[in-house]
């Protein structure tokens, strides 16, 4: 890396920012998530160790924050669902990225983005418990084939069946199956939702009244929207959210290979291949 936390989360921030103000502009819905939530709340910022920002959006946003024409974007962000020039990816979501900028994964692929924030489709689960936890199982199935096949390093894996199963499916075929299975449980007609792609799994389906109405929270020196009732959603992931993890806990659940936030990943690319 040759740019530390600090720089990293200005330029998270700034993305952010500017989201902030697209969707207030569109009349598009959103909520800080995950560790992201967890910081506004417990840091009134971002947690100290972490390298990432996590928003969610209820479906319909989500789909409609897409179709937005690039020209309405920030000449520098750009919305990515695969690392740059590859047509097969293993995360069905968004990557909301500074182009001026590089960050290279090489967890199951080698991945070129810019810095980015993660815009997740927040969906309909059901409206029991019961039907809710199988549709989240179901889910699984997707989601894993998506990664499996994807994936570059099948050593990292450990399924080798199932991983050469995946393989034999065409990729953006899944990615269009799984954003369509998931959608088509309605978020609004929905008594439980969730993010069905968060690293939290089913932890992360909830009753929809946790997230509520979107509200404001200070975020480092802004604010963004989060659930309405924090302490509950938080009490969902996270159980005694504001303990501290251990000091050898207290990093990234990343690894990034390569970060660069002066130099533009289209650049990167063409210095590399």
């Amino acid at each position: 890396m040759t740019n530390g936390i600090e720089q990293l989360h200005s330029c998270l921030l700034n993305i952010a920012k500017d989201f902030h103000k697209l969707c207030d502009e569109y009349n598009l819905q959103y909520f800080i998530i995950g560790g992201t939530f967890l910081g506004a709340v417990r840091h009134k910022g971002f947690i100290p160790w972490d390298d990432d920002m996590d928003i969610g959006m209820p479906r319909d946003s989500y789909e409609k924050f897409l179709s937005l024409p690039d020209s309405v974007l920030p000449p520098y962000m750009i919305r990515m669902d695969t690392g740059y020039n590859k047509t097969h990816g293993d995360f069905p979501h968004t990557k909301l990225c500074n182009r001026d900028t590089t960050l290279v994964e090489n967890i199951y692929e080698y991945r070129i983005t810019g810095a980015f924030i993660d815009i997740f489709p927040i969906d309909g689960a059901h409206n029991t418990k019961l039907l809710s936890k199988l549709k989240f199982y179901l889910s699984r199935i997707y989601v894993y084939g998506l990664l499996y096949n994807g994936a570059e390093h099948d050593d990292k894996l450990g399924n080798k069946f199932w991983v050469n199963l995946a393989k034999k499916l065409d990729n953006r075929k899944i990615y269009a199956a799984t954003n369509r299975m998931l959608a088509k449980t309605n978020y609004s007609n929905s008594k439980y939702i969730g993010n069905f792609m968060g690293i939290w799994g089913y932890k992360e389906i909830m009753p929809k009244s946790f997230i509520g109405t979107p509200q404001l929270y200070d975020f480092e020196d802004t604010q963004l929207y989060g659930p309405e009732r924090a302490d509950d959603f938080l009490t969902a992931v996270y159980g005694d959210y504001m303990k501290l993890p251990p000091i050898e806990k207290q990093k990234s659940h990343h690894t990034f290979e390569h970060l660069d936030l002066d130099m533009p990943f289209e650049e990167y690319y063409r210095s590399m291949f």
